[in-house]
Parts: structure tokens; C-alpha cells; sequence
């Protein structure tokens, strides 16, 4: 793979959040992710066996951020204050349409569950996504055994859609997979009402 020049393009901001290209300098966070048992349990891109594999990551989602037109939004999500990167946000086209116009994934350093960020990225997101990207509608999916990843879609107004069973070889479980989806004209509803309740 050639050398990767490492710049940012794109990035949304929330509160407490920067939601912004990678550059390659953010490595450590995608490898410290993948030596967490609970975090890769989910998450099979994840398993990255060394810190080589976690720059060679690093590097392909650069350059897919780089490709135009731009089909993938691989982001690092970053917090505002300190600058340390929290996660992963990534979304693109789908070529199964049942999975909507834009499919997405995340990812989070364990450290900080449990407080809210992923909802607060997922959230902005979307609002890129059907604001600007003209997105008809959207989906993610999850186990249904990860109930953390359940309710962040829950709360940024997804409903469940579907669910199957898929046999994950690495680790020998049967997972019940769960997809939750949204349209853009829910999400628009649900921004009237946020709007009147303020």
C-alpha cells in the first residue's frame, strides 16, 4: 500500500465531542481497542493480533476516507477537551438495500462507557447523514447479547428491525444479531420534538 498522507477532510462537532477523519498518529487507540476482551467480543475487525496490524488499519481507513466520491466516513471520536481519542464511528453506502441507504458501526475505549459519548456521536451522524447526505434511511446492527451497543441506537431513536442468527468462527458462539433502523422522516419528528420540549 503506498505511503498514506494523513489529513483531515471532514468533522462534525458536538458538546463534549470532535467527530473527525483518522490520521495516522491515532493508532494507539484502535490497538489499545483491540487488546479489550469486551470490546472485540463484538467487534470482529477489531481483533488485530499486534501494533503493525493496528497501523495497517489506521492506514486503509485513511485511504478509503480519501477516495472521492467519498462512499466511507471512518471517523475518531475524539474528546473536545483533552484531545484523547475515545473510539471509532464509521458509516457508508450499502449496497443491500435492506439495509438502508447508509449502514454504520462504533466502537469504544471501555474506560469510557457508560457516559454517554457514543450516543452523542451516533446522533450527530445521523443528522449528517439525512441533513446532508440526503440519507432515505438508515441502519446499524448489533448481538442482541451487547446490550450497551442496543441502547445507544435505542437512544438516538432506532427501532429494531430485524434479528437472525450468525455463528461467529473465531470464537465459536452463535450470536442473535440485531438490526435497528431509521427513516428519515422519524428522525425529523423526533428533532420537532426535541424542539418543542425545549
Amino acid at each position: 500500500m503506498p505511503e498514506i498522507e494523513s489529513r483531515i477532510m471532514f468533522e462534525l462537532s458536538t458538546t463534549r465531542l470532535v467527530l473527525r477523519d483518522f490520521i495516522v498518529d491515532d493508532w494507539p487507540a484502535i490497538y489499545a481497542m483491540s487488546q479489550a476482551s469486551n470490546v472485540v467480543r463484538y467487534q470482529s475487525w477489531l481483533r488485530l493480533t499486534d501494533q503493525a496490524h493496528a497501523r495497517d488499519w489506521i492506514g486503509q481507513a485513511i485511504h478509503h476516507n480519501q477516495l472521492q466520491p467519498r462512499q466511507a466516513y471512518n471517523l475518531a471520536v475524539v474528546q473536545a477537551t483533552s484531545g484523547n481519542v475515545l473510539g471509532w464511528l464509521g458509516w457508508g453506502r450499502t449496497s443491500d438495500r435492506s439495509r438502508g441507504d447508509y449502514n454504520f458501526g462504533y466502537a469504544l475505549l471501555p474506560k469510557v462507557w457508560n457516559q454517554g459519548y457514543m450516543t452523542e456521536a451516533l446522533q450527530a451522524g445521523l443528522k449528517h447523514m439525512f441533513e446532508d447526505l440526503s440519507a432515505g434511511y438508515v441502519t446499524g446492527e448489533c448481538a442482541k447479547s451487547n446490550r450497551g451497543s442496543a441502547r445507544v441506537m435505542e437512544k438516538a431513536g432506532m427501532v429494531l428491525v430485524n434479528e437472525w442468527e450468525e455463528p461467529d468462527v473465531a470464537s465459536g458462539l452463535t450470536e442473535i444479531n440485531c438490526r435497528y433502523g431509521l427513516q428519515m422522516q422519524q428522525w425529523k419528528v423526533a428533532q420537532q420534538d426535541q424542539t418543542r420540549t425545549k
